[in-house]
């Protein structure tokens, strides 16, 4: 007899990283279908019912879900937030832009950066968030170049890095800064020599970055000690007191959640895992990683 006592759901089904930050189920749910048929136009003709099916993928474990702008067009979107939003933590929402598709048999491929911000704006307002998890082009444009659909900087810019919070994409780069400097600029109009500094060349060198809901945080070196800097995005920059002068690494943080997790090592002291609360502006040894065993000899 078969054994049901151990369900299969999204979350036992293993996970992988999109583009090494985006933790992810490996089975998610392709939203496509609930819109109006034929060609997947129009609204979804029972919207509870697709409301309920929304849920219960979620429940089952389901983390992912792809939309596009051109589902419906708009309304796919539209029952997704619909159903979910406030969306959960860990459910990651893609969708897709580049495609008008004014008739059910008419889908005309768009990839302009200006068709691309407007189709991103709205669906911005449609799922009811400040920053979309996956942004992707729905088909390359044959009339216009790759690059110039995707292109928010050239080669010659040196960006090394970058970032996406709310509206503005904040950018890492050496261009005039041998030791780095971050600036930013807005998603909406993109403009690599009108971007306003958000932290400016110093004497320590700039490794790293990563932006979080309440703030910026950036990753220094000071005469080969790690630092760690927080810029709030409505205020100044401060240089958080770390509990031992090591090694500084950030890990990987949700852009939904406030704070950040780091890792700091030094020569006697082996790597472990810390979080810091900006609400309680301390920051804490999780014990994520057990703690190994180190003989150290004298010399």
């Amino acid at each position: 007899m078969f054994d049901h006592s151990n369900q299969f759901t999204a979350s036992n089904a293993y996970s992988f990283l999109i583009g090494g930050e985006l933790r992810v189920n490996r089975l998610g749910y392709g939203a496509m279908r609930l819109t109006g048929q034929p060609g997947n136009f129009g609204p979804y003709p029972d919207w509870g019912a697709g409301q309920k099916l929304l849920r219960r993928a979620v429940e089952l474990g389901v983390n992912f879900i792809d939309t596009a702008e051109a589902y419906g067009p708009g309304f796919n979107e539209d029952l997704i937030a619909s159903a979910l939003h406030p969306y959960s933590p860990d459910t990651i929402i893609a969708t897709k832009g580049g495609i008008n598709k004014p008739a059910p048999d008419n889908i005309q491929a768009d990839g302009r950066s200006e068709n691309l911000r407007r189709g991103c704006e709205a669906s911005l307002q449609r799922l009811k968030v400040e920053q979309i998890d996956l942004y992707q082009l729905h088909r390359p444009d044959p009339k216009v170049p790759l690059a110039e659909s995707v292109k928010i900087c050239d080669a010659s810019d040196e960006v090394t890095n970058f970032d996406v919070y709310g509206e503005n994409i904040y950018l890492l780069t050496h261009k005039n800064a041998p030791r780095f400097k971050i600036v930013k600029t807005s998603l909406k109009n993109p403009d690599f020599s009108q971007a306003e500094p958000v932290l400016e060349q110093s004497d320590m060198l700039v490794k790293d970055m990563v932006a979080a809901k309440d703030a910026l945080y950036v990753r220094t070196t000071d005469g080969g000690i790690g630092r760690l800097i927080r810029i709030p995005y409505s205020d100044q920059s401060e240089q958080l007191k770390l509990p031992i002068d090591g090694a500084v690494d950030l890990l990987t943080n949700d852009p939904r959640v406030a704070g950040i997790l780091l890792s700091l090592m030094t020569w006697t002291r082996a790597s472990s895992i810390y979080e810091y609360n900006p609400n309680t502006n301390q920051i804490t040894e999780t014990g994520l990683q057990p703690k190994a065993n180190m003989t150290h000899l004298k010399i």
